[in-house]
């Protein structure tokens, strides 16, 4: 009896140890597997989320922006165009800038702050800092400079707005 006791043993602790060597070999797999799909989610959200997030925060500040660079464009109109009191080029500016920077200042926050956008809001601040009113002619070409850095930035959202898709006419 000693004898086969002996025998059983060492293939115990055979079998022991084949057991610690699979759990071994199964942790490393798990963990192998946990950080290939961590990279491999991180990879996905980096390349298919994360811009998709960011083309809505500019496609939400864009829309803020252009409904009120509409709305300062009818203001310039109103007042240049005014029958019932002679048009005033500076009340004409000063309206249209109004409008404007109404959606400058709530589209901003909206926009991803270092995406294209912003930077476009940035350089349109930018250029009404520099706006001078002290003479008709100031006005004139910081209303140029302005409203061209506003047309910019329209310009640019026009690119990320969805675009229609064309219909038959059948």
């Amino acid at each position: 009896m000693s004898h086969s006791a002996n025998t059983n043993k060492p293939a115990h602790k055979a079998g022991e140890a084949l057991k610690k060597q699979r759990s071994w070999t199964a942790a490393i797999v798990a963990i192998v597997a946990v950080f290939v799909l961590a990279i491999g989610g991180t990879v996905f959200y980096g390349a298919v989320i994360q811009p998709q997030v960011l083309k809505s925060k500019d496609l939400a500040a864009c829309k803020t922006f252009e409904y009120n660079y509409a709305q300062g464009q009818l203001a310039w109109v109103k007042e240049a165009t005014a029958t019932t009191h002679t048009p005033d080029p500076k009340v004409a500016v000063d309206n249209y800038l109004a409008h404007l920077f109404i959606g400058v200042n709530k589209g901003y926050p909206k926009a991803d702050p270092n995406g294209t956008v912003a930077k476009a809001f940035q350089q349109l601040a930018l250029s009404r800092l520099q706006y001078d009113s002290s003479s008709v002619t100031a006005i004139q070409t910081g209303f140029q400079t302005i409203d061209s850095e506003a047309s910019a930035l329209k310009s640019h959202c026009d690119t990320l707005m969805p675009q229609a898709s064309p219909t038959s006419s059948n």
